[in-house]
């Protein structure tokens, strides 16, 4: 069958008892068909024909729909990819650059707090937030930064005895510290940056921090980083945070795995799990507010 033209949802159904489709009448009545007999025929003929276009049609919408859908899709794809290779080589180019001439780069004028740099120097989970412009500020304002991590101070442990432990833990922060899946998008480029300058500050091997480039890399190009669904934005957060937990706990372990590739399997389940959260909590808020009416 050639390919339609018109939709044939649109034909109208011609009238058979014109003259203009005498001749066709005709055939019939020629082989011994009455004429209202004949008109009968005819009617349902275009009717079977016309049905039969109108499923060809509806294919064919739907064949080009989902050809559009894929061509959308690959094209994404290839944005995506070829976003991700420009992000990697522009990070690679500039790390190069910072081990070349390390004189160039002039360290921040409001510098981390100690405990933070001495989470990377011992290779520890360390949070993100430390390195956001909030964690910088209370840094500078606490005079955390400022601290020797060699240096002790007098504590008391559980049991009420004397004990000497490292300035930099018994530092009061003024600001409470935000754990990684509560920051915003804005801190956590803040201190994605940021903390790899300190990673390269403090001789990471070069293969955790190009790691470390593709992850959160990849977790800001995800598709669901633009989304206009927040559970899915969130999520990304949680994961992040999970995921960088769980490899320090396992870098030095045979179970040590790499963050460069993102798990659509882990972050659907994560989502999952946030929205059964939220829906667990609302249902006992209306609970409470049920009891005390």
């Amino acid at each position: 069958m050639p390919p339609l033209i018109q939709n044939p949802n649109h034909a109208v159904q011609p009238d058979f008892t014109l003259e203009e489709h005498t001749p066709a009448c005709q055939q019939l009545t020629d082989n011994g068909i009455p004429d209202a007999q004949a008109t009968i025929i005819l009617t349902n003929l275009w009717i079977q024909s016309n049905d039969k276009e109108k499923t060809a049609w509806a294919r064919r919408i739907e064949e080009e729909a989902l050809a559009e859908e894929e061509a959308d899709r690959c094209e994404a794809q290839e944005a995506t990819e070829h976003q991700q290779e420009q992000d990697e080589e522009e990070a690679k180019a500039l790390q190069e650059e910072r081990h070349k001439n390390k004189s160039k780069f002039v360290p921040p004028v409001i510098l981390p707090s100690q405990i933070s740099l001495h989470k990377l120097k011992s290779r520890a989970f360390c949070e993100l937030w430390y390195f956001t412009n909030n964690g910088l500020a209370d840094a500078e304002t606490s005079g955390s930064s400022a601290l020797d991590d060699n240096h002790l101070t007098l504590s008391q442990t559980p049991d009420g005895l004397p004990s000497f432990i490292p300035a930099i833990f018994a530092k009061d922060y003024k600001a409470p510290i935000v754990q990684d899946e509560n920051l915003t998008w804005e801190q956590f480029r803040e201190a994605a940056l940021c903390m790899i300058d300190a990673m390269c500050d403090h001789e990471w091997n070069e293969d955790c921090i190009t790691m470390h480039i593709k992850f959160w890399t990849a977790l800001e190009n995800h598709p669901w980083r633009h989304s206009c669904l927040e559970y899915s934005k969130c999520t990304l957060l949680h994961y992040q945070g999970q995921q960088r937990h769980c490899w320090h706990h396992l870098v030095s372990t045979p179970k040590a795995f790499s963050l460069a590739e993102l798990e659509q399997q882990l972050l659907d389940q994560t989502r999952e799990h946030l929205m059964h959260q939220d829906k667990t909590n609302e249902i006992k808020q209306l609970k409470q507010v049920h009891t005390y009416i």
